[in-house]
C-alpha cells in the first residue's frame, strides 16, 4: 500500500517518503518510447526492438536520428546496438528506403558511418553521436545519385524531464437507446512525460571526389544550438500513444509529431501516422552559399508487438 507523508505523520512515523507512483509512470513511458515492454516490437518505419524475456538488455535497430529531430525518412541512416533501462550504445551506418519519397518532399540527411551513446534516467537524459564522411566514401549511395553530402558530424543533447499521470475525464450524454445518461470518455487515463533541454548539432555540407571528401560549409556554434521540447503520452490500457517534439534555434527549426493506436481487441497490432517539418537552412562560407530545404515528411505505419 502506498503511503504519503501526511499518512505517516498520523501514524507518528517521521521520515522522507517518495511515492513510487511517479517512478512507475516514468517507467511506463520509458518502456513504450525508450525501448519496449514487449519481447518483440517491430515497426514499418524502421524501428525494431528485440527484448528477450527476463533480460535487462535488448537489441535495437532504429531509422534516422530522432534525438536531434531527424526521424525515419528524414535521415538516410540506421542505428544498430544494445539498450537497457538507462543506456543505448549503437553503431550508425548508411541506409536508404527501397521506396524513395516523392520529389516534392524532403531532401534528408545523408547516411554515414559513426557511433552514438544515449542515456535516460528519471530526471535527466541525453545523447552524443559522431559520423565520419571519409569512411567508405566512394561506395556511399548519396541523395539523388549525386556527390554532395549533407550530414550532422557531431550532435549532442541534454534534457530535464518530468512525468505525470492523467486521470480519465468523462462527459455524460443522453442515450437514445437506453434509459439514463451514457458516459463518453473525453480524455483517457494515462501517463504524460515532458522533456526540455538543449541540442547541439553541427550540420555539414561537402562534396565527394572519388575517395576525397571536401567540406564546403558548416553551421557555426550559434546556428548549431537549439532548444528542445518533447511530450510523450501513453494511455494506461495502451490503446493510444502519441508524441510531439520541437527543435528551435537561430538557424533552423523542426516539428515532429506521431500518433498510433491499437486495433480494437488486438493489443499486439497498432497503426499510426508520423510527420515532420523542417525549415530551410542556409550554408554560407565566404562567397559560397547554398540553401538546404528539408521540407516535410508524412508517413503511415504499422507496429507489431509480441
Amino acid at each position: 500500500v502506498e503511503q504519503n507523508p501526511e499518512d505517516l505523520k498520523k501514524l507518528k512515523i517521521i521520515s522522507d517518503v517518495g511515492n513510487v507512483l511517479h517512478k512507475k509512470n516514468h517507467k511506463a513511458t520509458r518502456d513504450k518510447f525508450w525501448w519496449t515492454f514487449r519481447e518483440f516490437d517491430h515497426s514499418s518505419i524502421g524501428r525494431h526492438v528485440m527484448r528477450p524475456k527476463f533480460s535487462n538488455m535488448a537489441l535495437i535497430i532504429d531509422r534516422g536520428l530522432p534525438d536531434i529531430g531527424y526521424s525515419s525518412d528524414m535521415s538516410n541512416s540506421i542505428s544498430v546496438g544494445v539498450v537497457n533501462e538507462i543506456g543505448k550504445y549503437y553503431l550508425i551506418s548508411p541506409w536508404k528506403n527501397t521506396i524513395e519519397p516523392p520529389k516534392n518532399q524532403a531532401r534528408p540527411l545523408d547516411g554515414l558511418y559513426g557511433v552514438g551513446i544515449a542515456f535516460d534516467t528519471y530526471r535527466i537524459g541525453g545523447q552524443i553521436h559522431y559520423q565520419n564522411p571519409e569512411i567508405n566514401l566512394s561506395n556511399l549511395d548519396l541523395f539523388d545519385g549525386g556527390d554532395s553530402l549533407i550530414f550532422a558530424r557531431w550532435s549532442s543533447s541534454f534534457y530535464y524531464s518530468g512525468t505525470y499521470s492523467t486521470s480519465e475525464k468523462k462527459k455524460f450524454v443522453n442515450n437514445s437507446n437506453e434509459p439514463g445518461p451514457a458516459a463518453r470518455t473525453l480524455f483517457p487515463e494515462g501517463t504524460l512525460r515532458w522533456k526540455f533541454g538543449l541540442v547541439y548539432k553541427e550540420l555539414n555540407l561537402g562534396v565527394r571526389q572519388d575517395t576525397i571528401y571536401t567540406s564546403l560549409a558548416s553551421s557555426d556554434r550559434l546556428q548549431s544550438m537549439q532548444f528542445f521540447l518533447k511530450a510523450e503520452f501513453v494511455t494506461d490500457d495502451n490503446d493510444y500513444k502519441a508524441y510531439s517534439q520541437i527543435n528551435a534555434g537561430s538557424g533552423h527549426a523542426s516539428l515532429n509529431l506521431g500518433f498510433s493506436r491499437s486495433f480494437t481487441g488486438v493489443q499486439w497490432l497498432r497503426a499510426g501516422l508520423e510527420g515532420s517539418y523542417h525549415t530551410p537552412f542556409d550554408f554560407k562560407n565566404d562567397d559560397f552559399e547554398y540553401t538546404w530545404e528539408p521540407g516535410w515528411h508524412i508517413k503511415p505505419f504499422i507496429v507489431i508487438n509480441l
